[in-house]
């Protein structure tokens, strides 16, 4: 099943420009944004949002949620 599209993207760590916003950015981030992006984004292989969610005693769309918002403070942290 292929992967759906929240209209946020997919960091690449291929792309420095992506790895420097977050390395930049990160420290803006609470602690669980921090958890739940070291964990999808940073991680290899990265954690599906149902076994953060189960690690973290919340939901999968609740786990989705806080991802947006911590890549929107990533690439956008004015």
């Amino acid at each position: 099943m292929p992967r759906k599209n929240y209209g946020i993207g997919r960091l690449s760590f291929q792309d420095s420009n992506e790895h420097e916003l977050i390395s930049k950015n990160f420290d803006k981030l609470t602690m669980i944004q921090q958890q739940v992006i070291n964990l999808r984004r940073i991680k290899k292989p990265p954690i599906t949002l149902r076994e953060i969610g189960k690690l973290m005693g919340r939901s999968r769309e609740r786990i989705r949620h806080i991802e947006v918002k911590a890549l929107r403070i990533i690439r956008n942290p004015h």
